[in-house]
């Protein structure tokens, strides 16, 4: 049980096994069956600000249980990147629960044959707005699940006898699946616990729905592509503002590109003014040749630049307070000209930058949106915007500091821009490894997210930013 604030959990496998034993039916252990005693909970959260990433949650009944320490106390829980298996109410409770870029596993066997399951099972105080969120997620079964024999879920009337239930006194389950891949298993939105039919209006109504789901075609098939062509139209911030941002939405058959490397990117992104859609499959590194060869500080370097006699020839004791300038100043300035050239992939207007499936994602770059309108980015995750040759800034701040140029992802005068459902880090390089010279530790690393020289019309949705000091810019000139 994880029973505290601010608890981070990464990595781990959390099983309750306690009806692995049981087949068809068969095999319960005394005091349990198919109509009751058959809980078995993996993980209880009960605090705010709980995260778990890359975790496998497995049971049968009830194997997620997020939950509040009090009606009216405030509980977040973010799974993210994880597996959550069972096959009936395994994932319930009454905390705000948000489920991002994972897979929902409906498990076969346990039960008699014949019998179906649930997935949500919300039981959201009547006065809380906000119950559980599953977004960009997969919804998959175990062979032999049954098509159509899994509800999306059910509201749970905690505590509420047959018949009994009050609105806007008793729970009232809150939950919404968007953007999501449902497979051949899920069937509709079901009767509650107890015994209160689903309807979506009147003064019994569930607050539970769906929004841009699609059905999964194949094991193998990825969410986000039924999204390349969304749109934000109306109500949805500031990008959906004045006629919103459709990005490539519009965008015919031969501007729909599928890219694995840096080249094919270039060239998906090559300028013209009809719309495209451009798919990013697996890590693109920015920082490499035509031929794929991984560039570094030598390949960048100018024959005339040596780092450690440019520190040493800019040192406040004998240089002051002056700007560098001079022959190693210069031949900085084209090393990290000759970086720029390679790392910077600009993306024009009416573009929609979309990631396939979990593990797409550009590095060792940045992608500069500069004087464009209309572009849409989602699902992807952006790291490590590394800069080789930093600039030193006596005058910055009282000790002076060391300045990168790269943000991962950067809006300069850029309109109607929609970032969404991405990631940003500084992968397996951060800053606060680096050496101190000068008195102050090099910096390789600018924003992860910049909005800067009058962007107007940006909406940033659902993102996540990681291990980073000077996260995001908005508004500087």
């Amino acid at each position: 049980m994880v029973a505290s604030d601010d608890a981070q959990i990464v990595r781990l496998t959390i099983a309750s096994d306690s009806m692995d034993r049981v087949r068809d039916g068969v095999g319960y252990p005394i005091g349990a069956g198919e109509s009751g005693g058959a809980q078995g909970v993996a993980p209880v959260t009960q605090g705010d600000r709980v995260q778990l990433e890359r975790v496998r949650l497995l049971g049968h009944q009830d194997t997620f249980f997020a939950r509040r320490a009090a009606p009216d106390a405030t509980a977040r829980v973010h799974v993210r990147n994880s597996l959550i298996a069972g096959d009936v109410d395994f994932i319930f409770g009454n905390a705000t629960l948000v489920i991002d870029d994972s897979t929902v596993l409906s498990r076969a066997g346990r039960r008699m044959p014949g019998n179906g399951g649930h997935v949500l099972a919300p039981s959201t105080p009547a006065t809380a707005s906000l119950g559980m969120l599953v977004t960009g997620s997969r919804f998959e079964a175990e062979p032999g699940v049954a098509s159509g024999s899994i509800s999306l879920g059910r509201a749970w009337d905690e505590a509420v006898p047959r018949g009994e239930w009050r609105a806007g006194s008793s729970p009232n389950g809150q939950a919404l699946v968007r953007d999501s891949l449902l497979g051949p298993h899920i069937g509709p939105w079901a009767t509650s616990t107890s015994r209160r039919p689903f309807a979506a209006t009147g003064d019994r109504a569930n607050r539970m729905a769906e929004h841009g789901n699609a059905p999964m075609a194949d094991p193998g098939a990825v969410p986000r592509q039924a999204l390349a062509r969304d749109a934000l139209v109306t109500n949805d911030g500031w990008a959906a503002a004045d006629g919103g941002t459709r990005g490539g939405a519009a965008a015919a058959p031969q501007d729909v590109f599928e890219v694995r490397t840096r080249a094919e990117l270039v060239a998906a992104l090559a300028p013209h003014a009809r719309p495209r859609i451009v798919q990013i499959r697996g890590q693109i590194d920015l920082s490499t040749a035509d031929d794929g060869r991984p560039l570094g500080f030598e390949d960048y370097r100018d024959a005339q630049y040596v780092r450690q006699a440019s520190v040493q020839a800019h040192d406040v004791a004998t240089w002051g307070r002056k700007p560098p300038a001079g022959p190693l100043e210069d031949a900085r300035q084209r090393s990290a000209r000759r970086q720029a050239e390679r790392v910077v992939i600009r993306v024009p207007s009416n573009t929609t930058l979309i990631g396939l499936g979990r593990d797409a994602q550009l590095v060792g770059g940045m992608v500069l949106l500069e004087r464009v309108d209309n572009v849409i980015v989602r699902n992807l995750h952006f790291s490590d915007a590394y800069d080789h040759f930093p600039a030193w800034d006596p005058n910055d701040n009282a000790q002076g500091e060391w300045n990168s140029e790269y943000d991962n992802l950067s809006l300069r005068h850029a309109t109607h821009v929609w970032v969404d459902h991405c990631s940003f880090d500084d992968g397996q390089r951060p800053d606060s490894a680096e050496p101190f010279e000068l008195g102050r530790r090099v910096q390789r690393h600018d924003g992860l997210l910049d909005i800067t020289r009058e962007s107007n019309h940006i909406t940033v949705s659902w993102n996540i930013f990681r291990h980073h000091d000077k996260t995001t810019l908005v508004g500087a000139v």
